[in-house]
């Protein structure tokens, strides 16, 4: 359970799902190392606020029918909590059910068994491996679509948007306790409601 005083000091501020889906369209294509190519325009009224549902739909195409209606089902209240929530939390992080995650994780699906998993027999080919390759040279937009859903009846997360990026996270500031710089923060939803694609 958590901390109530802990968690309302480290609470930055409640936000929509418009506003979620917006860092989560940024993440896909603001990335200067790993974003899609030709969204120039895009991702200039996603950064100026000035975005319709049409550029959403655009920036998320390989999304919006499969995730994004089950999330909405939640209810979710969503808040941004800020890098050092999340690194507190790590042991609580759940990947989504499919077979990739279920192989990486030996199939107990913790993000920490995957971080461990690639930092023992890394896999070159795999995101992870260049993200960490490329950390340092990572700004915030690569991390701004980092997503995730806090079961509250059994305090548990799962990651919706971002594995690859919070494993790359987990080997620089546990793994190899180096500081991170940047001003991150990530978009969480709170809810009772069991996500569909949860491994739990």
């Amino acid at each position: 359970m958590l901390n109530k005083y802990y968690f309302e000091m480290l609470v930055k501020k409640e936000i929509d799902f418009k506003e979620v889906l917006r860092r989560w369209a940024i993440g896909e294509v603001g990335s200067k190392e790993f974003g899609f190519a030709g969204f120039e325009e895009e991702r200039k009224k996603l950064k100026s606020n000035q975005f319709t549902e049409i550029d959403l739909k655009k920036c998320l195409y390989g999304r919006w029918p499969y995730y994004i209606p089950s999330i909405i089902q939640l209810n979710a209240l969503w808040f941004l909590e800020p890098i050092e929530f999340i690194i507190n939390e790590y042991s609580k992080f759940y990947t989504m059910n499919n077979n990739g995650w279920k192989q990486k994780t030996n199939g107990t699906y913790k993000l920490i068994d995957a971080a461990l998993k690639s930092m023992h027999y890394p896999d070159q080919n795999s995101r992870e491996f260049q993200i960490i390759k490329n950390f340092t040279s990572l700004d915030a937009d690569d991390f701004t679509g980092i997503t995730l859903i806090y079961n509250k009846k059994i305090n548990k997360y799962t990651i919706v948007e971002g594995h690859a990026r919070l494993i790359a996270i987990y080997n620089h500031s546990i793994i190899n306790k180096r500081k991170i710089s940047l001003p991150l923060e990530f978009a969480i939803g709170f809810s009772n409601v069991e996500w569909c694609f949860s491994p739990f």
